[in-house]
């Protein structure tokens, strides 16, 4: 028994140091009637120049994400996807899990209030997906569509597009594991 935990502790000790990546990708939330209407709000010659862009020949270009808050926080815990970012005007946190809605919310904090609310819908972004609105996500490795419904009324309605380059895993978990096998192989083997 003495040599198999020498044996786990030598070979976690060998494992390479993991250096946590500072942008694990971008997130977006917009109000739902902004992402079915992309012209909503905006001045006319403004929509003259996104219809010009919808007709070009080349097709219509991905939307730029240069302003998109950076994920500085992200973590994947079996199916649920945790992740955080900020900006000097709020902090928002989502969870959210592709197999089960159930086990999701969001948290935006302003200045003196805090938004919450709950997943409706997530939807994975397929990396040849030609709709506009989602289009900018294409480079990410993961890609999430998380409709959300606030908590407070009036129940605003928010789209967050996520696009995750890379996430964390609990390592914890993995250690807990390899020793859970390791004192399985023990037991059958003595």
């Amino acid at each position: 028994m003495v040599v198999v935990q020498l044996w786990i502790v030598r070979w976690l000790s060998a494992m390479p140091t993991i250096i946590p990546a500072t942008n694990y990708g971008v997130v977006r939330f917009i109000p739902v009637e902004s992402f079915q209407n992309p012209t909503r709000g905006l001045d006319q010659d403004a929509q003259v120049d996104l219809i010009l862009n919808r007709l070009s020949a080349d097709g219509p270009r991905p939307q730029s994400i240069g302003d998109w808050p950076r994920i500085h926080h992200a973590v994947r815990r079996r199916d649920l996807f945790v992740v955080e970012t900020s900006t000097p005007t709020f902090t928002a946190l989502l969870r959210f899990s592709a197999e089960s809605l159930d086990a999701g919310d969001y948290q935006i904090h302003y200045y003196g209030r805090v938004d919450t609310g709950r997943i409706v819908q997530v939807t994975a972004v397929k990396a040849d997906d030609m709709d506009s609105r989602v289009s900018m996500l294409k480079p990410f490795a993961e890609r999430f569509r998380v409709d959300t419904v606030g908590s407070e009324r009036p129940h605003a309605m928010m789209v967050w597009l996520v696009g995750l380059s890379s996430y964390s895993i609990r390592w914890w978990l993995l250690v807990l594991f390899i020793l859970g096998f390791a004192a399985l192989f023990v037991w059958i083997v003595w």
